[in-house]
């Protein structure tokens, strides 16, 4: 177990599902935004690291048909997913092949958290378990830099994530991107950027 691992699912981990169940008003409206974008609705949709299901409950809320599946290691967080998706996949990212096709993939807030060695795995998993979109909304930086995380080191990172799976998938299409403000006066998010992309052809 890595130390990222053993962070999230300890202790910390705990406190943090309390602390940061995150708006789900604003990722309601930033979802809004983003399935503009799609000429429909998703019929289906996998969040790798889905916390306690703010996302998905969003989701829930504007397609209400949606099969929703989630991906979660954290304990207390698990527990409080249930109401807010149709699948659970209980599993560290680095453990998991990949999953049942969804029309879309995303992560919101988990790449940055991963290890540099760890992406690769973590695009394969978003890229192979998709059968058209796939979506990050991370915090963005042209380079790789680590921020102490409440006074701990090597728990966050930003980074290019978009460049990244693109360079690894070059069959991804980037649709569009979006920056969310924690400044916004209506719907915060804390400074996420999101990246909506197609499937254009085989890896």
């Amino acid at each position: 177990m890595n130390q990222q691992t053993e962070h999230w699912t300890g202790p910390e981990g705990k406190a943090y599902a309390h602390r940061s169940p995150g708006s789900l008003e604003s990722s309601r409206a930033m979802f809004h935004r983003i399935f503009d974008c799609l000429p429909r609705q998703p019929e289906s949709v996998i969040e790798l690291g889905a916390g306690v299901g703010t996302n998905l409950q969003a989701i829930g809320q504007l397609a209400k048909h949606t099969h929703r599946t989630a991906v979660e290691v954290n304990p207390e967080a698990i527990a409080k997913l249930a109401n807010h998706c149709e699948s659970l996949v209980i599993s560290r990212i680095e453990n998991l092949g990949p999953l049942p096709p969804a029309e879309l993939t995303f992560t919101r807030g988990v790449l940055i958290h991963l290890p540099e060695s760890n992406l690769p795995h973590a695009f394969e998993v978003l890229f192979k378990s998709s059968s058209r979109w796939v979506m990050v909304a991370e915090y963005y930086s042209p380079n790789r830099t680590m921020v102490p995380y409440r006074g701990k080191p090597n728990l966050l990172w930003t980074d290019d994530y978009v460049g990244k799976i693109i360079r690894q998938y070059p069959s991804l299409r980037l649709i569009d991107y979006g920056f969310v403000s924690k400044y916004d006066d209506k719907y915060p998010q804390d400074d996420v950027t999101w990246f909506l992309m197609e499937k254009t052809g085989s890896a």
